[in-house]
Order: structure tokens, then C-alpha cells, then sequence
């Protein structure tokens, strides 16, 4: 789920997908039955806050299983 510090990409319906804003989420507020249903994020251009089903959770550095290109490249990363 969303956490604190994740980065998403924010859903615009008027937008195509590689136009839609990165942001920060800082703040999740809960409905009644504790689940998560709001987020405050942070954009490169100021605070705004947007329901949780409008984002795009991106993976975290750790989720990623090797950062070497498979291309054969050496890999930098020790």
C-alpha cells in the first residue's frame, strides 16, 4: 500500500500517462474505517491533496531486483 515519502505519479483524466505530475506523498488521511482514502502530496509546483485511487504508486529503489541495465553493461552498483 501507500506509505509516507512514496513517490506516485498523479492520475489527470485530461492528460496522457507520460504528462501526469510525480509527487511526494507527506500526509495519508483515513476515512471512518481506517483505510487510507486521502493523500497530501507534494509537487514540483506546491501542496495539493488527491483520493488515494487517483495514484500511481511507483516502485521503491528496494523493490527493484538489480539496478544494472540488462544489456550486458557492466554494472557499477556494489
Amino acid at each position: 500500500g501507500l506509505s509516507i515519502n512514496d513517490v506516485v505519479l498523479v492520475k489527470d483524466e485530461n492528460l496522457p500517462p507520460l504528462k501526469w505530475p510525480l509527487a511526494r506523498v507527506q500526509e495519508l488521511i483515513s476515512g471512518s474505517d481506517g483505510v487510507s482514502r486521502v493523500a497530501v502530496l507534494q509537487t514540483a509546483t506546491g501542496v495539493i491533496r488527491r483520493a488515494v485511487r487517483k495514484l500511481c504508486l511507483l516502485p521503491k529503489q528496494d523493490d527493484v531486483e538489480s539496478p544494472c541495465l540488462p544489456t550486458g553493461g557492466e554494472c557499477l552498483v556494489k
